[in-house]
């Protein structure tokens, strides 16, 4: 009787460790949850727009409009003073606030890989969106978008640092080690990927308040209104005047000034009729 007892331990003991390592395959079998996978993109209509908020959703990151990017803006410039006692983040916003900055002060790389990082999820949307079974003006419309924000992050990096690396496709993974990939490209290169991806914003956005455009999303008055930004950089004040103008004359009723100034930085203002593009 005992060896029977025993051996139906041994049995069930077995036969659990089967069904454990059955399970064990079944979950490593499992497409990753919170990812949307190719197959989804080619059969879901949504899936491509949900591709496109998760770049919106980078620009959340900290470090892209956090501390860091102040320390690079308002306290290099005259808008803010870094405060506190001279020796709290002396290597940091210290040394931006007095010019000084060298390589090793952390603000650079943190607001370099922020910005990369938001290229890279566009790139990555702009792979995908092709396969979407969405109508060609929807994906027309995602790409414009997708094009806008990458061209908003390589304006900032050109203004930051001139010339940098230049990604405008996703690389493949045999590509990833190509050292012409890291390769700084000139700043007339770089603001010619920017005016590039901004035309096509501009020419394939909607004019806010369009029923296709959600609050938040970019339009075709903020591709103008960003493109006019960057002639302003590029000394070509004529096309930025008639861009800036364009917006306001052709866009009857969009755009205005409003009433009451203080509420342009209260709620009271968000995504108003004075706001180009906001999130």
């Amino acid at each position: 009787m005992k060896n029977i007892k025993s051996f139906f331990q041994k049995t069930t003991l077995s036969l659990l460790a089967i069904s454990a390592l059955g399970a064990c395959d079944d979950f490593l079998s499992t497409p990753p949850q919170g990812q949307i996978s190719v197959d989804a993109i080619k059969s879901d209509p949504n899936a491509a727009e949900t591709l496109v908020t998760g770049v919106y959703n980078n620009l959340w990151d900290a470090n892209m409009h956090g501390f860091s990017y102040v320390g690079l803006t308002n306290i290099a410039s005259d808008d803010a003073d870094k405060g506190s006692t001279a020796a709290d983040g002396a290597t940091t916003y210290g040394q931006m606030d007095n010019l000084t900055a060298d390589p090793s002060n952390g603000l650079l790389n943190s607001v370099w890989s922020a910005y990369y990082r938001t290229i890279a999820r566009a790139n990555q949307a702009l792979d995908k969106i092709p396969l979407s079974p969405a109508t060609q003006d929807t994906r027309n419309r995602l790409t414009g978008e997708v094009r806008f924000l990458r061209a908003y992050c390589y304006f900032n990096l050109v203004r930051f640092w001139g010339g940098v690396t230049l990604l405008s496709n996703l690389p493949s993974v045999d590509e990833l080690g190509n050292p012409v990939l890291q390769k700084r490209a000139s700043k007339e290169e770089t603001y010619a990927l920017i005016i590039s991806d901004l035309e096509y914003a501009k020419n394939n956005l909607p004019i806010k308040g369009n029923t296709s455009t959600a609050v938040g999303r970019a339009t075709k008055g903020a591709a103008m209104g960003l493109l006019s930004k960057v002639f302003l950089y590029q000394k070509n004040y004529q096309r930025a005047f008639a861009l800036a103008d364009s917006v306001v004359k052709n866009q009857a009723g969009t755009y205005s000034l409003l009433p009451v100034y203080e509420n342009i930085w209260r709620a009271a203002g968000a995504n108003g009729s004075e706001s180009l593009f906001e999130v």
